[in-house]
């Protein structure tokens, strides 16, 4: 297991994607990797992650990154993370509701959480409250 980066601190941001390439080439038994807050994490380094760490069962990438559409090719074609059982790609602009409902469905035993997150602030709650909307409504997949 291997985790990256902090929601509350922000440490992610200093992963690059040489980072993330180093790991895919260096650590192919790897089961659970988990990128936090890495905004400097792109297509190219996810890719990669996908073709390389066939034994992952958890992948979480969790900021507001800079993934692609692309970055799921190799999860809807056969043979990417064979082992993988659950995906957390929240706060990916990139990435939307379609394409990921067609990853739940080409990918039956695999649990997916994407969409976006909430800020824990107390003005974001408020925020919420005053559109009659609660924590999590932007959050989306197979996982809720």
């Amino acid at each position: 297991m291997l985790r990256l980066g902090s929601s509350d601190t922000g440490d992610g941001v200093w992963l690059t994607d040489a980072a993330v390439l180093h790991i895919a080439e260096k650590c192919p038994n790897l089961v659970v990797l988990q990128l936090s807050a890495c905004t400097g994490v792109t297509t190219r380094a996810f890719v990669a992650v996908t073709e390389k760490l066939s034994q992952l069962t958890e992948l979480h990438d969790r900021s507001s990154g800079k993934l692609t559409a692309k970055a799921l090719d190799p999860l809807l074609k056969a043979g990417a993370l064979p082992k993988l059982q659950k995906l957390y790609i929240t706060d990916q602009s990139g990435l939307g509701y379609e394409l990921i409902q067609r990853l739940i469905k080409k990918r039956k035993g695999l649990r997916v959480l994407a969409g976006t997150t909430d800020s824990d602030s107390v003005a974001w709650g408020c925020v919420l409250s005053q559109m009659g909307a609660d924590y999590g409504d932007g959050l989306y997949g197979n996982m809720l």
